[in-house]
């Protein structure tokens, strides 16, 4: 059996050899210069070496043990059987072999026999799930952990449950054998123990090489530069790859990657499988780029990324003296796919045919060398190069004979993932079976479910029309599509009597004109003297006003001056604009010119600024308020005339003006008021700036609601312990303000007896941040929106089964009159738990940007689900709907970000720091350490001769944008690095600032600091190392780390382990890891001040800008 195996083996080798010589690639003969080994020591070959490396990372683990489980009915000699896995255990020295180390080199061994391998028990079954208690066991053998060191590296134990059935299960390390050999084991299993009961001697084949033939010969190939072609052509397919897959992950990565795991199985029936295989006939590809070519349109659409890698197991068994060897020849290919929208299947289709093809002949470059030769960044949350796997397995297992006995297979959930997603396909019956295997820890099954039916949906739409584009597979059912649209923005409104604001604010004049409207620490107002007074202020607007609709400037605080301005403007059918008096002279400028602002009303501090501006001006303390006089003028504003101009922070480095409508904010109030019930009990306190959008919709639902405006100094917001003792002073029963002020409020822990609603929102919100604040039984709500979508498009009332979650909360379903739509790059409708773009639609969609209409074009557009009524915007978000119809929002798609709740463009500060002088190029990032630290670092290039300084370039960046704009950190580097495609290369960005830093190195400190130091020249044989450098940027990869942990525990004579040296990757966090000792709290320390060292802001003193 064993030669036909053979045979057929060769044949198919040289007829795929032959397929490509005719197409022009060539594949090198085997490196046939080597007889078998006489050796008992050999060098282990690189697969060998990542399982030692992931064994060290997890001693106790049993993510690499491969178990094979089966029942045996009928009688069972298990004297035979156990000479016959001895004669196996002879045949195979790999099924002897231990591990050492020996100078930094791990060594296999083999041994003359395996060790205590073989067990026997009884198994005592009780219960009625006969199945599911064999399941149990075989589980339980499946993850006892080895020890590669001493052996054995095999367990085979049958238990007798009677004397005709036994459960056997065996159980072998990775690092001495790999999928195939439980084959080859099965195989040779069946034939000894043949020969074993019937005493005859059946033909098996000497084996005339063994495994560390093998390793020599891959040792030697490496020496004689045997793989320099191989190692060329995948540097160069992968060098600049995007190896981090954004997959919808339902959980937060752990910092260390987790291997618990599920898998969920899958069928392709016959009638699809024939379609398939007709399809790969047709276009002369075979069944694997078929298949592979669906997962990469189904990796496509979940990620929206066009480059992306994918894993491909191969046998690494083309040479036949190896073929039937037991051993870990596996190897793994890493292919990547760039794909475009614009693909039809049959072209993606073809490419993947050509990779396929060109890939062949260097399929046996070993992963672990690949990944040393790209040294990609390394992460121990993360697998390097690629996270999702996939795999066909073109035969089945050879299945076990004992003689006359019934085996059944035992199939067996290994609760563990060695990839983030992996599906594997086979032949079975005349269909095909599948499984995903996923890492639990970040997905939950219904998402899984979800990428199961969307696959098999592709398969579908492929085979029916080899031509369609890969984006317009539809991937939600129409039930789904019905539902998106239909059930869940299903939000028409129940009162809309009112359609501008001043006649909602009136209403509230004539309910409690007495009540106070707003409240300062040296001031108040009564409706009725807030209606009188702004009645009075729009009278003097109208003489001094050309036409209506025209833009009116308030500058001024938070003050009853402020928020009559607002009001008087309205009344007089003006547009507001609010200026921020903090910002910079340069915004201000651009704001009344861009709106063409001819009459500016203002305090009169501020009146020094305008001096020379030319506009004309009305200095609130200048009024006379005392000839106001009550009148019953109702306004007749339309409600799709504007109300104001709301500027926010521009891409192209210029602010941009936001226009909202009169309807626009009255469907805000409205829903507002219908969601939260606001009364004259109530009072509000923004914790905002004046000129935010956010100021708006927090004052205006509470004027509109007979409550009253609580208005504090900007600067009492910098002290939250002061905010704290506002909310109590001033019995505030409304908090609005962002996550990270709710942070400290809620670590405060006060007691406040009035507080009865906080609306959260400008940034992501985790159970956490609320924990004591919500057992004070307070209303907790995390709002979602944007200024072009007036403010508040979602919302979430945080619930006690929210308070359980580990991952941020949901950002909720539509406010009234709004529709939200989750949309891929083609507009294609997603349905739970797909990831794409944020779209909002509906009444609160404002009217575009001022004098900007290519802007304007480019973020709004017609509802193309709603035809012939409102615009959608594009928020430049990305979410994905929960199954209950919720939003859970993932994080900004382009150059937007939001810091302590601002929405800021990169653009802008780059713009602003190129002004300088003595700078010539520069790069803005947001960088996020753990949750709740987001930071602006700035990367920055200076012209040659400039003697420019951080601290300078702080001074003059004050001067041209507001502070919370500015970066927390700066790196000075020499260049900005950019791809091959023109774009700027992150990753590069990143390593050369550690460089550039490393390159003035700060010597040791201490006696731990210059310990660690010398280790790290042994190992790196590096002569000059400095505190701050990064093992892995200074030539340090995963297997010499395992050589750091061994020198720095015999010195230090503690227990560092592996993943401990991926966190603390310097010499200077190292040393205060091992001085400090092991422990959690140490390691949030030395986390807190590596963040400090990277410019996140980590105290509440410095949160600025509210």
């Amino acid at each position: 059996m064993g030669s036909n195996d053979n045979h057929l083996s060769y044949n198919k080798k040289e007829l795929m050899k032959a397929m490509l010589q005719k197409k022009g690639i060539q594949i090198p003969e085997s490196a046939n210069t080597t007889g078998p080994s006489n050796k008992n020591t050999a060098v282990a070959s690189y697969a060998q070496r990542r399982f030692w490396f992931l064994y060290e990372m997890e001693p106790e683990g049993y993510s690499y043990n491969i178990n094979s489980s089966f029942i045996i009915n009928g009688d069972l000699n298990v004297e035979a059987f156990k000479r016959s896995f001895d004669k196996i255990i002879d045949r195979h020295q790999t099924l002897r072999t231990t591990f050492y180390i020996e100078d930094g080199t791990l060594y296999q061994k083999i041994n003359n026999h395996a060790g205590d391998y073989f067990r026997v028990k009884a198994l005592d079954n009780n219960t009625d799930d006969q199945n599911s208690f064999y399941k149990n066991v075989a589980i339980t053998e499946s993850q006892k952990p080895f020890n590669i060191y001493e052996g054995p590296l095999l367990n085979v134990t049958i238990y007798e449950a009677c004397t005709k059935e036994h459960l056997v299960c065996i159980t072998l390390h990775h690092i001495i054998a790999d999928g195939w050999s439980i084959g080859i084991i099965s195989r040779e299993l069946s034939a000894l123990y043949e020969n074993e009961v019937t005493k005859s001697a059946g033909p098996i084949n000497d084996l005339d090489y063994q495994f560390i033939d093998y390793c020599e010969e891959q040792n030697i190939n490496e020496k004689n530069g045997k793989l320099e072609e191989s190692k060329k052509y995948w540097v160069s397919q992968l060098f600049d790859a995007n190896s981090i897959l954004d997959l919808p992950y339902d959980k937060p990565r752990m910092s260390v990657q987790s291997s618990n795991g599920k898998v969920m199985d899958f069928i392709i029936e016959s009638e699809m499988l024939s379609k398939i295989m007709g399809l790969s006939i047709e276009s002369k590809t075979s069944l694997f780029m078929v298949l592979y070519t669906a997962y990469c349109i189904l990796i496509f659409r979940e990620t929206s990324q066009e480059d992306f890698t994918i894993g491909i197991p191969v046998a690494g068994r083309d040479d036949v003296r190896f073929e039937n060897l037991i051993g870990p020849f596996l190897n793994t290919n890493v292919f990547r796919n760039k794909i475009s929208h614009n693909d039809s299947f049959i072209q993606l289709l073809d490419r993947i045919r050509q990779q396929t093809l060109s890939s062949l002949q260097h399929q046996n470059m070993p992963f672990e060398k690949l990944v040393e030769e790209i040294n990609p960044v390394r992460s121990t949350s993360y697998n390097p190069l690629f996270q999702t796997m996939f795999t066909l397995q073109n035969s089945s297992m050879p299945e076990l004979k004992l003689n006359e006995a019934k085996m059944t297979m035992l199939p067996i959930d290994s609760n563990y993932s060695q990839f983030d997603l992996s599906m594997t396909l086979w032949n079975e019956g005349e269909g095909m079976k599948g499984t995903i295997e996923y890492c639990s820890d970040i997905f939950w099954p219904q998402t899984i479910e979800r990428m199961k039916t969307e696959y098999l949906n592709i398969l579908m739409n492929i085979t029916s029309n080899p031509e369609i584009i890969i984006s317009k597979i539809p991937l939600i059912t129409e039930d789904m599509k019905n539902k998106i649209l239909f059930e869940w923005n299903r939000n028409a409104s129940r009162e809309q009597n009112f359609k501008n604001v001043i006649n909602m604010f009136k209403r509230q004049v004539e309910n409690v004109p007495e009540a106070i409207a707003v409240l300062t620490e040296n001031d108040k107002i009564q409706y009725v003297d807030l209606d009188m007074h702004s009645d009075y202020l729009s009278l003097i607007l109208h003489d001094l006003q050309t036409e209506t609709s025209e833009p009116v400037g308030i500058c001024a605080d938070g003050s009853v001056f402020m928020a009559c301005a607002i009001l008087a403007i309205l009344k007089a059918g003006g547009v507001y604009v609010p200026i921020d008096p903090n910002s910079p002279d340069e915004r201000i400028k651009h704001i009344i010119k861009d709106c063409s602002i001819k009459l500016l009303i203002m305090q009169e501090k501020y009146s020094d600024r305008f001096k020379s501006s030319g506009l004309s001006s009305i200095v609130l303390e200048h009024i006379d308020f005392s000839k106001s006089r009550k009148t019953n003028k109702k306004s007749e504003i339309d409600g799709s005339s504007p109300a104001c101009i709301i500027y926010t922070s521009g891409s192209t480095g210029i602010p941009k003006g936001t226009i909202l409508s009169h309807q626009n904010l009255a469907n805000l109030i409205i829903s507002f008021i219908q969601s939260y019930s606001p009364d004259v009990n109530d009072r509000i306190l923004p914790v905002t700036s004046v000129a935010s959008s956010s100021f708006v919709g927090e004052i205006l639902p509470i004027l509109c609601s007979g409550g009253c405006v609580v208005l504090c100094d900007k600067h009492d917001f910098l002290d939250l312990e002061k905010l704290s003792n506002i909310l109590i002073k001033y019995k505030i029963t409304i908090l609005s303000t962002v996550p990270s002020v709710l942070r400290y409020i809620n670590a405060l822990n006060y007691s406040y007896p009035d507080l009865r609603l906080i609306l959260g929102g400008g940034e992501t919100l985790y159970p956490e941040d609320i924990n004591n604040l919500f057992n004070k039984n307070i209303m907790i709500v995390n709002g979602y929106g944007a200024t072009e979508g007036t403010i508040c498009a979602t919302f979430h009332i945080v619930e006690k089964n929210d308070m359980g979650c580990d991952s941020a909360l949901p950002i909720g379903k539509p406010i009234l009159n709004n529709r939200i739509y989750i949309l891929d790059n083609h507009m294609n409708l997603l349905g739970p738990g797909c990831a794409g773009n944020i779209y909002t639609s509906g009444v609160g969609t404002c009217l575009g940007y001022i004098n900007n209409t290519e802007l304007t074009d480019a973020s709004f557009s017609e509802d193309i689900f709603v035809p012939g009524c409102e615009r959608m915007y594009k928020t430049g978000d990305r979410g994905y709907w929960r199954e209950n119809g919720e939003v859970q929002f993932i994080g900004r798609k382009d150059d937007q970000f939001k810091i302590r709740g601002y929405r800021v463009e990169r653009g802008e500060i780059e713009k602003a720091i190129l002004k300088c002088p003595d700078i010539k190029e520069c790069v803005v990032s947001v960088e996020q350490h753990g949750r709740h630290n987001t930071g602006i670092v700035a990367y920055v290039a200076s012209k040659n001769d400039a003697q420019i300084t951080k601290k300078q370039l702080f001074v003059f960046m004050r001067r041209h944008i507001p502070d919370y704009m500015i970066p927390a950190e700066i790196y000075f580097i020499d260049k900005i690095p950019y791809l091959m495609n023109g774009k700027i290369n992150y990753e590069l960005l990143k390593r050369s600032c550690n460089e550039s830093k490393s390159n003035i190195r700060e010597e040791a400190h201490n006696k731990t600091e210059d310990q660690i130091i010398n280790i790290w020249k042994g190992v790196l044989k590096r002569d000059e190392i400095g505190l701050d450098d990064n093992f892995f940027d200074i030539g340090g990869h995963s297997l010499l780390i395992i050589d750091v942990q061994k020198r720095i525990n015999k010195i230090f004579q503690n227990n560092v382990s592996v993943i401990d040296l991926f966190q603390y990757p310097t010499v200077r966090y190292l040393a205060l890891f091992i001085k400090n000792g092991v422990s959690d709290n140490f390691g949030n320390e030395i986390n807190e001040r590596a963040k400090k060292m990277r410019g996140v802001i980590t105290s509440s003193k410095n949160i600025k800008g509210y």
